[in-house]
């Protein structure tokens, strides 16, 4: 229930404002790849231990975040990539196990590169895959509607968040 409650949470502040909060959508997107994405990896249970340790881990990479600015905003970006290419093809029921760590370092760098070509469009579109990913995770729906929730809500943070970037255009220092 702790768990649900924590990744409705992430999920809907990196949906709304993970460019504008560029720090907290790194610490919680590090967060969620530690505690949803192990288990998947090293078979490991989520436990309240994993969830500490993935709690410390977000919190680290988001102060690292504060520091550094861009270049961590760049490994966040890595790990957004990474977690929506393991957890999307699980999450509509797809059998991607033997690939799961291929699949994840290919995501990571191609948000990588894409994110060297447009830095803030990039963000505010991986932060709202990834908040919608999360959200849509703990809703009970079909393949189909679990499709059109995801590109839904994925489109309303990408509204929210341009918006937002029009009025608090911000730069990532780094």
């Amino acid at each position: 229930m702790f768990a649900t409650m924590v990744s409705l949470a992430i999920g809907f502040i990196a949906l709304t404002t993970g460019r504008q909060v560029y720090w907290l959508y790194a610490g919680g997107i590090t967060l969620v790849n530690i505690f949803i994405l192990t288990p998947l990896f090293l078979n490991v249970s989520q436990t309240e231990e994993l969830l500490v340790i993935a709690t410390l881990g977000g919190i680290l990479f988001g102060l690292f975040t504060m520091l550094f600015g861009r270049p961590m905003v760049i490994l966040a970006a890595f790990l957004t990539g990474g977690y929506l290419a393991v957890i999307l093809p699980i999450q509509f029921g797809l059998g991607t196990t033997w690939l799961s760590w291929f699949a994840y370092v290919l995501g990571g760098v191609i948000a990588v590169m894409l994110v060297f070509i447009w830095f803030d469009t990039l963000i505010i579109v991986l932060s709202a895959f990834a908040g919608s990913s999360l959200i849509v995770h703990t809703l009970v729906l079909g393949d189909f509607d679990r499709l059109l929730s995801l590109f839904g809500i994925a489109i309303f943070g990408i509204a929210i968040q341009s918006i937002l970037m029009r009025y608090y255009p911000e730069e990532i220092d780094g």
